[in-house]
C-alpha cells in the first residue's frame, strides 16, 4: 500500500529533470510561462508539474522502469556538469535513447496516438469498441514503441551547446523536440513532414540552464565542437533553442530566472505564428481506376471521402518550422542523402541500408 501511494503521482516530465531548473534551495518549486494564458507564475511546486496519476498504470512496472532509467540520467547530467568533462560515446549514446524515451513519454504523444487511431477506425467504419485505443494504451503503446526504435538515432553525430551567455535555457511539458533544416530546400516536397529516419534531422533536450543536448545528421550539417563541446555566447543562439521549447511544448514552458519573464513572453510574440495546429497530418485518399482499368488513389478531402470504396489513409508527423536558426548549424559543403522520389522523402544512410525496398538512391543535396 505504502509502494502504491508514493507512486501515484507519475510524472511524464520526471521531477529529476525539472528539478535542474529550479531557482530555489531545496529544488522543490519552479517558475513557468501559460502559453494559452501568456500568464507567468513564479515557484509553482515541481511535484504537481507534467504528471497524471497512475499515467504509466497501476501496476507499476513501467513506472519502475523509468525510475532505474532516470536515476541513471541524473548521472550522465552529473558527469556532464563536472570540471574538464569530454564527451564518451557510451553517454552520447545515453542521451540519444533519453531524448527518445522523453519524446515517446509525454501526454501530448499518447493523446495524438489516440486522435491518429481514432480516425483509422472512423473512417474504416470500425464501432467495436476492441479497436479503438484509449488512453491507457496508448501509453503502454508509445513506452513499448521506445523500445523498438531506442537505437534508431544511433548514427546522429552529439553535441554539448555550453551557454555562456546573459540568458538561460528554457525547458517545457515536451522537452524533446525535432527539427529539419532541409526543409527549407525548395527541392524538397514534404515540408513540414519528417520522421526519425530523414536527412537533415535535428534533435534537442535541454539538460540544464546552461548545457543543451543536440545531435543531428552529420551528412547535412556540421557543428564546430571540440571534445564533444560548442561553447556560444552569441544570444541568438540561445534563442533558437528556446524558441524550440516555445514552439514544440503543449502549455508550459519552464524558467530557471524569474527575471525572463519578460524576455520569454516577447521571444513567444516572435514566434508563436509557427506554432503547429497538429502534429501529424492525415491524408486521405480513394481508389478508381484510369483509363486503362489501373487502380489508382486520389486524394481527397476528409469530408468527401467515399467509405464503400477502397480507402487508403497516409499519416505524417510534422516538426516544428523555427523562425530563425543557430548561427553554428552549418551546411556541410558536400552534403547527401537517399531517396526514391516519392513521399518517403530523404533518408539518411544507416536507414536507406535497412531499406531495399524501397530503391532508394544517394544524391548530392
Amino acid at each position: 500500500m505504502c509502494l502504491m501511494a508514493s507512486n501515484k503521482n507519475q510524472h511524464y516530465v520526471p521531477q529529476c529533470y525539472l528539478k535542474k531548473f529550479s531557482s530555489d534551495n531545496n529544488r522543490s518549486s519552479i517558475s513557468l510561462f501559460n502559453i494559452d494564458r501568456r500568464q507567468f507564475i513564479v515557484r509553482a511546486a515541481i511535484k504537481g508539474q507534467c504528471s497524471k496519476n497512475y499515467f504509466y498504470g497501476k501496476d507499476l512496472k513501467i513506472e519502475k522502469e523509468l525510475q532505474s532509467i532516470e536515476g541513471n540520467f541524473s548521472r550522465v547530467v552529473d558527469r556532464i556538469l563536472s570540471p574538464n568533462y569530454k564527451l564518451t560515446r557510451n553517454d552520447a549514446l545515453f542521451l540519444l535513447q533519453y531524448w527518445l524515451l522523453q519524446q515517446q513519454r509525454t501526454e501530448a504523444t499518447s493523446r495524438r496516438s489516440v486522435e491518429i487511431s481514432s480516425a483509422f477506425t472512423e473512417t474504416a467504419q470500425i464501432s467495436s469498441q476492441e479497436y479503438r485505443l484509449e488512453m491507457e494504451e496508448a501509453v503502454k503503446d508509445s513506452f513499448e514503441r521506445f523500445q523498438l526504435l531506442k537505437e534508431c538515432l544511433n548514427d546522429l553525430k552529439v553535441c554539448l551547446i555550453r551557454n555562456e551567455s546573459g540568458i538561460s535555457f528554457i525547458t517545457s511539458d515536451d522537452p524533446a523536440v525535432e527539427v529539419n533544416r532541409l526543409h527549407i530546400l525548395k527541392t524538397l516536397a514534404c515540408k513540414e513532414a519528417s520522421g526519425l529516419a530523414s536527412a537533415g534531422l535535428i534533435i534537442s533536450l535541454p539538460l540544464t540552464p546552461t548545457v543543451q543536448f543536440v545531435a543531428y545528421d552529420s551528412d547535412v550539417y556540421n557543428l564546430p565542437s571540440q571534445g564533444g563541446w560548442l561553447k556560444t555566447k552569441k544570444d541568438k543562439d540561445i534563442d533558437f533553442f528556446n524558441q524550440l521549447q516555445l514552439l514544440n511544448c503543449c502549455a508550459n514552458v519552464f524558467v530557471s530566472d524569474e527575471q525572463q519573464a519578460t524576455y520569454v513572453d516577447e521571444l513567444f510574440r516572435l514566434v508563436h505564428v509557427n506554432r503547429l495546429e497538429s502534429k501529424y497530418r492525415l491524408t486521405y485518399a480513394n481508389a478508381e481506376l484510369d483509363n486503362k482499368g489501373n487502380e489508382r488513389f486520389r486524394i481527397v478531402d476528409k469530408s468527401t471521402v467515399n467509405k464503400q470504396g477502397k480507402i487508403l489513409l497516409y499519416q505524417e508527423n510534422l516538426v516544428p518550422m523555427p523562425v530563425f536558426w543557430a548561427t553554428f548549424i552549418n551546411w556541410k559543403s558536400k552534403r547527401t542523402a537517399y531517396t526514391n522520389e516519392s513521399r518517403v522523402g530523404y533518408m539518411r544512410h544507416d536507414h536507406a541500408l535497412l531499406r531495399n525496398d524501397l530503391a532508394l538512391k544517394r544524391v548530392k543535396l
